[in-house]
């Protein structure tokens, strides 16, 4: 097999250039196409269950709805893990799936549940969005020197969040801060007793009345007329007007009883940026298995469409991007990638004292990472600081360089002119083709256990280990047809093998060394064993950890936990009174200081 592909490649010179040719314009456009995120989504396939329940304390909804929709859930197929938590008037239930499973198939069997579990009426469950733990992408507020907050989140939520989910790729978009805008009645306890009213005859009145009715046509001629009733409430002059009774014929109305006005829902957090304590924030999710990088560009396409349907004096001011750790992630590994293509160009050219051969050498770097790159766009694999960050250059120009070494040696032995380079070339290709086979695939084989690994560590390192293994694949494809077609072509009158003089200096002491060793060889032995225990004792004192910390440069304080610590602030007040008497003048204690929420991704 071996043989007939050097056989074919060297009779057939110029189809093999123009497959490398085609095989770099493929590469080429599936880099452009390949998915690109700065870290892999490790999460499982996940399915929240979301129940609201106003007004009803934890262990209500742990009682009445928790515990009803875990019943129904426990029988799910392929579910590993089920956590629950119930708090004031919420109830959320998160099932985790086997690896591998389908999103949607995972979706449709919860919903498939959720029909048959006994709720109250007032609870309807409801499911989260399909996003995964790396599904943030973008942030920003909304800000406004005139409009009140209660009104840059109504316009949040029913302006911006409408037209970024129209976005594709958008599952969802999270606000944060301001409050929930609604109208208020506040009913005076005096003047419902003077009526003999209820504050529940007021709640039935005002939620009969928000409502429209339907009903007939009416025919005139060719045409009819649509009969329906509008009760809709439109402003807070219809909640005044609506009738809660009738005493002795007159009509008792809302505003009889207390007063209207607006106001938020009760909130139990807020959101401050820089020096402004309380904001508005959207948050725009990804859906689960999207181009991070395609669906962002979308986003940003967006914001200028959405900047013209904003009020005058609101603005949509951006804060973070994911965009921004993808390019990072991306430059860094692009860097790598020449500046390591580059030292083997250089260590090349210097070992092998050749500039044509270091150039067969490193030409399959490129061509290598564009083989492996059109493999990852077919099958699907994103391009990751792990799975790229991981390309090992040496072993990926370890057969490139001992055929190419072996080509120039047998080309200067033989003195091989123009029609002997061939012949030559396939005998010295043949020479090495076999071991450097079995070396490619002794490679592969140490990568096969990571193959193996599921969930976490499977999401982790499988990208990693299947890139490698494509790149070593593409490598060993190229040593095999380009190098020699590229020999062929390049050595057409026979090199002169020259030794590098980095290789003589070290000659010198190396092959004393060799001869020392081989008269004793125990002593060898019994170093290696030495270094191999000493490695081990050093390995198990070494601290470890799962993974390195990805910190993107965002600080987040909390000034709440400051305020409320007695010991810090005993603690500011001595460092300030100490640096005061230093200094000689009077210093304001930094526990008088209001501290700024700073909101981050």
């Amino acid at each position: 097999m071996i043989r007939r592909i050097l056989g074919f490649a060297l009779e057939q010179r110029f189809v093999t250039m123009a497959a490398i040719a085609l095989l770099a314009v493929l590469g080429a456009i599936s880099f452009a196409r390949l998915p690109i995120e700065a870290y892999p989504d490790v999460g499982d396939v996940q399915v929240d269950v979301i129940t609201l329940w106003p007004g009803h304390a934890a262990e209500e909804v742990e009682m009445f709805i928790t515990n009803a929709l875990e019943r129904e859930l426990l029988g799910v197929p392929r579910v590993t893990f089920l956590r629950s938590t119930s708090i004031f008037g919420l109830s959320s239930i998160r099932l985790l799936f086997e690896d591998g499973a389908d999103d949607y198939w995972a979706r449709a069997q919860v919903l498939e549940r959720l029909q048959q579990a006994d709720l109250p009426d007032d609870a309807k469950p409801q499911l989260g969005p399909m996003g995964g733990v790396v599904g943030e992408l973008y942030r920003y507020t909304l800000e406004s020197k005139t409009m009140p907050l209660v009104e840059l989140k109504a316009l949040q939520d029913w302006v911006l969040e409408r037209e970024f989910r129209k976005v594709p790729g958008v599952v969802d978009v999270v606000s944060w801060g301001g409050g929930t805008k609604q109208y208020e009645i506040d009913a005076d306890p005096a003047r419902l007793r003077d009526y003999n009213l209820t504050l529940k005859q007021v709640f039935e009145a005002v939620a009969s009345n928000n409502q429209n009715a339907g009903g007939s046509y009416i025919r005139q001629g060719d045409y009819a007329l649509m009969v329906r009733g509008i009760g809709l409430v439109r402003s807070r002059e219809d909640i005044e007007n609506i009738v809660i009774a009738a005493q002795s014929g007159t009509p008792v109305r809302v505003k009889d009883v207390g007063k209207v006005g607006l106001g938020h829902s009760i909130r139990f957090g807020a959101l401050g940026r820089g020096d402004t304590d309380d904001a508005v924030q959207g948050i725009v999710l990804m859906r689960r298995g999207e181009n991070c990088d395609a669906v962002l560009e979308r986003v940003k396409a967006k914001i200028p469409e959405i900047q013209e349907l904003l009020p005058p004096g609101v603005e949509l001011k951006p804060y973070y991007s994911r965009d921004r750790l993808v390019k990072t992630t991306v430059h860094t590994v692009m860097h790598n990638l020449v500046a390591g293509a580059g030292l083997v160009v250089v260590l090349l050219s210097v070992f092998l004292w050749n500039v044509r051969t270091a150039f067969l050498v490193a030409l399959t770097i490129p061509l290598s990472l564009l083989f492996a790159f059109i493999f990852m766009y077919l099958k699907g694999i994103p391009a990751n600081l792990l799975s790229l960050g991981a390309v090992d250059f040496g072993i990926i120009v370890d057969g490139a360089v001992i055929m190419a070494e072996n080509i120039l040696r047998h080309l200067s032995e033989r003195r091989a002119h123009a029609s002997q380079v061939v012949a030559e070339v396939r005998a010295a290709a043949l020479e090495v083709a076999g071991p450097l086979t079995f070396a490619v695939l002794i490679i592969m084989t140490v990568y096969l256990p990571i193959l193996t690994f599921e969930r976490i560590e499977g999401k982790l390192f499988r990208p990693m280990a299947v890139t490698i293994m494509l790149a070593v694949t593409g490598s060993l494809v190229l040593t095999l047809t380009l190098i020699p077609v590229l020999a062929s072509y390049l050595f057409r009158t026979a090199p002169s093998e020259r030794e590098s003089p980095i290789l003589a200096v070290l000659r010198r002491p190396y092959l004393p060394a060799v001869r020392w060793c081989l008269k004793r060889p125990w002593l060898p032995v019994a170093g290696a064993c030495v270094l191999l225990a000493l490695t081990g004792w050093t390995f198990a004192l070494l601290g470890k950890e799962f993974l390195p910390e990805l910190d993107e440069g965002d600080l987040c304080r909390d000034p709440l936990l400051q305020r409320s610590s007695i010991v810090t602030d005993f603690c500011w007040r001595r460092i300030a009174t100490l640096v005061r008497g230093l200094i000689h003048r009077p210093m304001r204690s930094p526990s008088h200081a209001v501290a700024r929420p700073v909101t981050c991704a």
